[in-house]
């Protein structure tokens, strides 16, 4: 979970992470360039002292399909049977589609239930 406290001074924000029961900083706005150093020398102390509302901003999910990368996508055909057809992801459409590029060229919408991750995924 990613947490953001904004704070005044020469620290105007904190993004940190908790790992257990640590709080790890995983950057910092500073006010002005040359303030940079003496923040990040005193940010322990900055963060120990300042009483920061670390509140929740957002949950960062994994896309398990991302742009580029390579997939199967299977093919249920009446006739032929089924098939796998090597693709790439193009981009996410909807919550269960994604828009692929098969090794021909075509570009299909495709649910992700038909699709594995990585090329050959069998």
């Amino acid at each position: 979970m990613i947490h953001i406290a904004r704070a005044g001074g020469p620290v105007a924000r904190v993004t940190t992470s908790r790992v257990g029961d640590e709080v790890v900083v995983a950057a910092f706005t500073c006010a002005c360039p040359d303030c940079a150093a003496a923040v990040l020398e005193t940010l322990d102390a900055t963060i120990a002292s300042a009483s920061f509302d670390f509140s929740a901003v957002a949950q960062i999910t994994v896309e398990p399909f991302p742009k580029g990368a390579p997939v199967r996508w299977s093919v249920h055909d009446w006739d032929a049977g089924e098939a796998a057809i090597d693709a790439t992801v193009i981009r996410r459409l909807s919550d269960t589609h994604i828009e692929i590029r098969t090794r021909m060229g075509r570009i299909v919408r495709a649910h992700q239930r038909d699709l594995e991750r990585g090329a050959r995924a069998s």
